[in-house]
């Protein structure tokens, strides 16, 4: 299943902070000064093991933030759990979820609440846990990297005026009516 391109539909339980993430760093050398510039693919941060200096043996390397060769992306994890079908098969069942990671353009493109579907890249990661007795088991954990998100609630029509405001500011609104509306209505 890892590698795979999938489409899955859901609704958004959580979303997380929007996080800077390098993806490509540009390193100085300590001892001669020498740069050069390190991919990370999938986010995984990795200093440099040798100098690209002619002769240079230093392991020592400092990353040039304000470099242009440094390049950091907008990132944000949401977590999708799967619509509720009316099945009798499935009633009492924990509805399934699972961790998708927006990055650039896709993110605060949603909210908790919204039903989402959701077009990526099956990724995994691999953790250790200690488990009973001492015996270390290497467990695969399967997250999604997205490609492309649809929002099922902005296909609707809710006016101009929702139309204009952007959904942060909608929501609080709608809050604060509500609040308003319940403080009137208790008084």
């Amino acid at each position: 299943m890892a590698g795979k391109f999938i489409a899955v539909r859901g609704t958004v339980v959580r979303a997380g902070n929007v996080r800077p993430l390098v993806v490509q760093g540009d390193f100085l050398c300590a001892h001669c000064g020498a740069s050069q510039v390190v991919q990370f693919p999938d986010g995984k941060y990795s200093v440099p093991t040798s100098c690209p200096g002619a002769g240079c043996k230093s392991r020592t390397f400092e990353l040039q933030r304000s470099s242009p060769g440094t390049r950091s992306v907008d990132w944000q994890k949401i977590r999708l759990q799967e619509l509720a079908d009316d099945d009798s098969k499935d009633s009492g069942r924990i509805p399934r979820s699972v961790e998708v990671e927006l990055a650039n353009t896709l993110v605060d493109t949603c909210v908790p609440g919204d039903v989402v579907t959701i077009a990526g890249v099956v990724k995994v990661i691999t953790t250790e846990d200690g488990g009973r007795n001492k015996e270390r088991r290497t467990m695969y954990l399967l997250y999604l990297e997205a490609n492309s998100l649809t929002n099922a609630y902005d296909r609707h029509d809710f006016g101009k005026e929702r139309k204009k405001k952007s959904k942060t500011r909608f929501y609080a609104e709608r809050a604060r009516k509500r609040a308003t509306a319940t403080t009137a209505a208790s008084t």
